[in-house]
């Protein structure tokens, strides 16, 4: 899987991160003008992901300043994932849901696991699979949760 390099330069407002998200997600996605969002196809499960302004929004609700650099890179990062289970929807509405895990690194070669919460709809003509939330860790957490816990990133794939 190979990581997004993210940096530090993320703007201060809520607003202006979601509208460098969508411009980023843009590069490797496509735009569709109807609704001004984006979609990413996601390698391993071969699906375009719709990110929407509320899944990217939904994350920096809270702990702003650790998702935001990820959710300026969503469409790289999200683009690169890999599913890792499918979870029981709650609304009648929702199909199916599932998570996907990718990975970034910063400059200063800090780590982030990126989990990523997917909903698929769909009617008799089309599905339609959209980001629920986007969510960081930085590796340190990590590691002061599992203390024995090793992670070497010397590249810029994990396996």
């Amino acid at each position: 899987m190979p990581l997004t390099v993210i940096d530090g330069n993320v703007p201060g407002n809520r607003a202006d991160v979601l509208a460098e998200a969508k411009k980023n997600a843009t590069k490797v996605g496509k735009f569709n003008p109807k609704d001004g969002s984006v979609s990413v196809y996601v390698k391993d499960i071969g699906v375009d992901v719709n990110l929407g302004k509320d899944g990217l929004k939904h994350s920096l609700d809270r702990r702003m300043s650790e998702n935001s650099p990820v959710v300026v890179k969503a469409g790289e990062i999200i683009s690169n994932s890999i599913q890792i289970n499918k979870l029981l929807p709650r609304k009648d509405e929702i199909d199916e849901s599932y998570v996907l895990i990718g990975a970034a690194k910063d400059a200063d070669g800090e780590f982030y696991v990126v989990r990523s919460v997917v909903n698929r709809m769909s009617n008799e003509l089309t599905a339609i699979d959209v980001l629920y939330a986007i969510n960081a860790k930085k590796e340190n957490r990590l590691r002061s949760l599992r203390p024995r816990f090793q992670l070497l990133v010397t590249d810029s794939t994990i396996s």
